[in-house]
């Protein structure tokens, strides 16, 4: 009977077991089966800002130390904190050497240095923007004015040379008085004396009118009908012109004064308001304001081009006139004059201008 009884709770144990092990395998999948679909969708939402902002806080953590934002700032400012020293600003030179050889005699070849822009004078003005630091230089466009000058001989082809070995230049070197200019394969090209060129003549050995009550000189070519006559206020020289034709006058009119608040040339007056529109040019480094204009009356014509420039409160004007009459009132009819070929010496004695120091 013991035996039947053991077996009996045997077979109940057993029993019990096997049913418990049924609920557990019921109950237990449906427990990873609902819990995987709420934790992906609930925690990681919730956390993820976690380590995004973290890793966010860390760098910015360290920039508030100094350890990454000081090196970035230094590399930004350095090279604005050490600029390259222009020793060229500020000078003026005369050309004594191109290519080896003295330049023409009766020439005077000037370079001037500004800021940021160079100008000088060869046989026309001439003009263009540069740097200069630590012997390296760098020239640009070159602009001048277009006038043929017609002695010395050769001073055309100079001024060529000149102006190609200027452009080309990529090196100065600056010993006492003397400037050097020059490209890689010559560097010594050009080389010039400090100071600008010995007043007295101008391009083709011209006289010069210096005006002492305003500070500035200027060449003009001989040969006019008659010798400069005025005072320093307004002076008149007269100027060569073609003969056998119908022009009969040909003169540059000088007029400086001191405290106006318009600078103008006396010829402008008497237009009417807008009538002239005067044209800004840079002539022989200078910048002066150019106007045209002309006028007639029986028979007799007109034709002006001035020039004004200041310096301070002192105004110069320099107007050329051109007076010519009617060609048809003669028998026989007188040639026409070429008004181009006239007027194409202006520039060049604008060219000649220069303020005393």
């Amino acid at each position: 009977m013991k035996n039947v009884k053991v077996v009996g709770v045997v077979l109940i144990a057993i029993a019990v077991a096997t049913a418990a092990c049924a609920r557990a395998s019921t109950s237990l999948p449906p427990t990873p089966t609902a819990e995987p679909p709420g934790a992906p969708t609930s925690t990681p939402t919730e956390q993820a800002p976690a380590p995004t902002a973290e890793p966010t806080k860390e760098p910015a953590g360290g920039s508030e130390t100094g350890a990454t934002q000081e090196p970035t700032e230094q590399p930004t400012e350095q090279p604005t904190e050490a600029p390259g020293s222009n020793d060229l600003a500020g000078t003026s030179w005369t050309l004594t050497e191109i290519n080896g050889s003295a330049p023409v005699a009766g020439t005077h070849f000037s370079l001037t240095f500004a800021d940021t822009d160079l100008s000088g004078t060869a046989c026309n003005g001439f003009g263009a923007p540069y740097t200069a630091s630590g012997g390296n230089l760098t020239v640009g466009e070159i602009i001048h004015t277009m006038m043929a000058c017609t002695g010395p001989e050769g001073i055309m082809g100079q001024e060529t040379a000149y102006l190609g070995a200027l452009s080309a230049a990529i090196h100065y070197t600056l010993a006492g008085n003397q400037l050097t200019l020059g490209s890689e394969a010559d560097p010594s090209t050009l080389v010039f004396t400090a100071g600008m060129p010995e007043t007295g003549s101008g391009p083709e050995g011209w006289p010069v009118y210096r005006n002492e009550t305003f500070g500035f000189e200027i060449g003009y070519p001989e040969g006019g009908a008659n010798p400069p006559t005025g005072n320093d206020t307004s002076m008149r020289i007269d100027l060569p012109f073609t003969a056998g034709t119908n022009l009969q006058e040909k003169y540059l009119q000088i007029d400086a004064h001191s405290g106006a608040t318009d600078c103008a040339s006396p010829l402008t007056e008497g237009y009417a308001p807008g009538a002239l529109t005067p044209e800004s040019v840079t002539i022989g480094g200078l910048d002066w304001a150019k106007v045209s204009g002309s006028d007639a009356g029986a028979g007799n014509y007109y034709d002006f081009t001035a020039y004004t420039t200041t310096q301070g409160d002192t105004c110069v004007s320099l107007s050329f006139m051109l007076h010519s009459t009617a060609a048809q009132n003669y028998t026989p009819p007188l040639q026409e004059f070429d008004r181009d070929a006239e007027s194409a010496i202006f520039e060049q004695i604008v060219a000649t201008f220069h303020w005393l120091p």
